[in-house]
This record gives C-alpha cells, structure tokens and sequence, in this order.
C-alpha cells in the first residue's frame, strides 16, 4: 500500500469526491441561459469584467481555463450566481400599412415603441438568476501535479424575451405589435455539467482540459406568413410556437498557462461549440380567414412516412427539429502581478484578448423543421432563420488589490475591477429583438474577503449597448418589391436586415422585407455573489 495513493486514509478525498459525484449526478438543478455570451462566469471574473484567463485563482477555473486548476492546493468548493437584468426597447421605422382588403383604425399610425416585458422563471425581480457550482481538489498530492474538478454551470447570458406576446391573432380592437414577425416570446434553457483536470508538468507551466456534456430546450413564438404579406394584414398571418429540447450536447475545452517570471503570467484557453440538435412539438394557429385558392387554410401533420424530423405528428402537436449552435471562443491574456516586502501578493492587473466564432454556419443561422402540410397538399419548407452573425472580438482589462486584515496576513479584503468592450455580433443592419447582436463595454467592479477557509465575493457591473439605429427604413409593395429602388428582391446574401418567414418558400425565395430595422436601445444590469471553502 505504500505505493498507492492511501484514500480510505484521507477523510477529505471521500467527502470530495462524493462531492464531485453529487456535482455531476442526474439530481442536480437546471440553470437557464441562451442568448448571446456576457463577460466572465461567477462573482470573481466577472467583477474583473472577464479579465481572469491567467489570474482565476478557484474553481471557476474549471471553465475559464481549466490549466489555472494547478493552482489550487487542497480542496475547494465554490457555490455562486450571476443575478442579470437586461433592458430592450425598439422602435420600427416606419407606420402600419394600408390593407386593401379592409379598414382597421391603426393604419398609417406610427409603430409603437416595444419593450421586452419579460419575467424570468427562476429570479429576483427582473433578474435572472444563473447559478455556478464547482468543486476541485488535488486528492491529497496522491499525483503530484494533478488536480481534478467537476462542476455545473451555464452560458452567462439573457435569454428571455416577451415583446407584445399578450396580442391574439385576429383582434378586431388591438394593433398588431410590430416585432411580430421577429419574436413575441422567448426562453432558452442550457444546464451543462463539467469535470476537468489540470496538471503542472513544472513550476512554470501548468496545462489543463475539461469535458462536458449539456442539456438544451428552446421555446418561442413568433408570427409567420401564411401568403405574401407585403401589407402584414394579420388575416394572411399564423401564430407558430416552437418546444424543443437536447438532452446530449457534448463540448470541451483546453488551457495553458505558463509563468516566464513570478511576476509575469501568460495563459490562453479554447472552448468548443455547444450544438443543441433538439426534438420537440411545434403548435400552429392560422387566422381563421387565411384561405388557399378559397378554401380555408388548414395545418396537418404529415404522414409518418413524409416525416424529416420524427414520426408520430398530430395536428395540434406537430413534429418540430431545431438545430442552434452556440460557438467555440478562444482567449489569450497576459497579467502582471505585485508582491509586497514579505512576498504576499499585492496586486495584479490582466488584459485579456477574446474571439467567438459566430460567422460558422451553425452559429450565424438557426434551422427548424416542421413536419406539417397546409390543407394536406403543400408541405411545409424548412426555416431557416437568419440572424447575419459576425466574429466578435473583446478586450477586457481587470486587476485587483489585497488589503491584509491584521498582522498574520490570515484575512485580507480583496478589491476588483475592469472594463471590457466586445465588438457587435450583428452585421451592419442585422441587429434583432430575439438575440442581442449589440456591441457592448462593461464595467465592472467587486470585493471579497478572504480567510484561510473561506472567502466571500461580491460584485456589481453593468453592459452599456446604448441606442443605434439599424438599417434604413424600406417597406416593399407587391408593386414595388425590394429596397433598392429595382422593384425586385435582392439575393439572400446580399440582403441588408431580417425577413418575415412564410413557410410555403424555401429559405431562398422568401421576399424581401426587413422587419428588425429600426432605432435599439438596451444595457444589462449585474450582480454577482458567490462563497469558497478550502480544505
């Protein structure tokens, strides 16, 4: 036995790994997340706004860089959450159209301004609440070098959206809300579980993985065509609810840190994509005056044998399939760190470089398929639903300052900071209610304090995104189609804003009629709590 890591001898390698065992067991809570990612996870990097790729010094290394594990002696488990409130209004250029085919009281009024209304399920008031649970611990030096970790968390992000969802089809009193065709109602759960290990092959260079596998559902309802719409009559319109879920979404992540001197440290981390390939029900309500050639519209399911998603569709239940893909990042940083005359740690200060993939394919454009036929005839093309994503880059630059507490250096109080700006992840004109595609600066500030068991952490930020107008105003006719002035639609590609979706063209045909353009304006609110135990 003298040979062998003695466990059954080390009361505190059970408790951790039966830890490790409950961090990751089927048992654990779901934590909601989507959207678009924001900076940091957990109180300490966020409070730094991100700025921790080379200085995370707890288990939020798990997920930030999973090398910096290496520099966790002992045992530590971290319980913490972000707490997000995000504000959006939008205002569509333009007014409401005149039907030809009836008189309605708000034509030609303006568009009103929408806000998003939305209540998140599990929060504080307008808060999100996103929780973070992770555990680390080196096993007690059984391999020297090593350390593991395992953990739960979520994309740190807004989800929620409810922008004029109380409107029902076919009210007679009502108008219409303008962000219709984008989205009227929205939420996104992703609960990922991690385990991770990192190890020092030497004193100056540490290396690191982490392995995950998620869970994804996605909810939404939004308005379609039911027939060219160029006047966006609510009778040629349907309402179209999406419910899917994923129940395996694997993704992973590498890191590296190295130390040239004590004072300087570079790191670097990748994360990889995370698919949700979901299987759900899609419900459809058509206006009870859309007709096809006369003959009032109907939505069945299609026959089992037709079927491209799954099998088994009914008519108020119909087979739907999503595919949304959040991106792989990357990040590289540089940190400098101050020790005072007794060789304690002083302060440090970090800039971070960031890089998010949202061009793929996957990332820029989401794909639902519905397994349904408008009056047993005409099956229903696959959406594509086009957001015009970009790569998006960020700088982020944080530091920190210990201020020891009594003459044993045993307590310190620990005072954060940073400021990041991320570039916009819509194109020019692409920008839209249902994912935040803004350019974003975040400051962010926070404090802990820290005893030789325990450490407490507190932070605030915000996200300012300010107002911007999106595209030009262009309200085609079927008279007049496109905005270019050449009465015709433009390419896909070439394309300046999003379009409403009629599932009776494929993606390609769909007419040319920006829905998003129009006057933005939005910034989050954050706070951030968490606690840390060694042992």
């Amino acid at each position: 036995m003298g040979s062998i890591c003695p466990v059954v001898r080390r009361p505190r390698v059970l408790v951790v790994l039966g830890a490790l065992a409950g961090v990751v067991g089927p048992s654990a809570p779901r934590a909601l997340a989507g959207g678009l990612y924001l900076p940091g996870i957990g109180a300490v990097s966020t409070g730094r706004a991100g700025a921790s790729t080379a200085s995370v010094d707890n288990p939020e290394a798990l997920l930030l860089n999973p090398a910096k594990l290496a520099d966790l002696p002992g045992t530590h488990v971290m319980v913490g959450a972000s707490l997000i409130d995000f504000d959006l209004s939008f205002d569509r250029f333009g007014t409401y159209d005149e039907i030809s085919t009836r008189d309605v009281a708000w034509e030609g009024a303006d568009h009103p301004t929408m806000h998003d209304d939305s209540s998140p399920p599990i929060g504080v008031g307008p808060f999100q609440i996103i929780p973070m649970i992770a555990v680390s611990s080196d096993l007690g030096s059984c391999i020297p070098g090593l350390t593991l970790a395992a953990g739960l968390y979520t994309p740190q992000s807004y989800p929620f959206r409810s922008v004029g969802a109380d409107y029902h089809i076919d009210d007679p009193v009502e108008p219409p809300p303008p962000t219709r065709y984008d989205i009227v109602e929205q939420g996104a759960e992703f609960f990922v579980t991690s385990v991770g290990a990192s190890y020092r092959i030497s004193p100056k260079l540490d290396v690191g993985a982490r392995l995950s596998v998620g869970v994804g559902r996605i909810t939404a309802r939004t308005f379609l065509w039911g027939l060219p719409n160029y006047e966006e009559s609510t009778r040629n319109e349907a309402v179209f609810a999406l419910d899917v879920r994923d129940n395996f979404i694997p993704s992973g992540g590498l890191g590296v840190a190295y130390r040239p001197t004590r004072e300087i440290e570079l790191a670097a981390q990748y994360t990889g994509e995370l698919a949700l390939v979901g299987e759900g029900t899609a419900e459809v309500q058509l206006s009870q005056y859309l007709t096809l050639a006369g003959i009032p519209a109907e939505i069945t399911a299609a026959p089992d044998d037709e079927a491209r998603c799954a099998r088994g569709g009914t008519a108020e239940k119909l087979k739907a399939c999503a595919d949304l893909t959040l991106p792989m990042s990357a990040s590289i940083a540089g940190r400098y760190r101050f020790f005072d005359a007794n060789g304690r740690e002083r302060a440090d200060v970090e800039l971070d470089l960031g890089w998010e993939n949202w061009s793929g394919e996957r990332s820029s454009s989401f794909l639902v398929v519905v397994d349904a036929k408008l009056n047993g005839l005409v099956s229903l093309k696959d959406g594509i639903i086009h957001h015009g994503f970009q790569d998006t880059f960020a700088a982020r630059l944080g530091g920190s300052y210990h201020i020891p507490l009594g003459a044993q250096g045993q307590r310190e109080l620990i005072v954060r900071g940073g400021v990041a700006y991320d570039t916009a992840a819509a194109k020019s004109g692409w920008e839209r209610i249902d994912f935040d595609g803004a350019a974003r600066t975040t400051l962010a500030a926070g404090a802990s304090f820290r005893t030789e068991r325990l450490q407490l952490d507190l932070g605030v930020g915000t996200i300012l995104e300010g107002t911007r107008t999106v595209g030009e105003p262009c309200n085609p006719t079927l008279l007049d189609r496109g905005c270019d002035g050449q009465n015709r639609d433009a390419l896909p590609e070439d394309r300046s804003g999003a379009d409403p979706i009629n599932p009776l063209f494929d993606s390609r045909s769909q007419a040319e009629n920006p829905v998003n353009h129009g006057t933005y304006s939005s910034h989050y609110l954050l706070l951030m709590l968490g606690a840390t135990a060694r042992f």
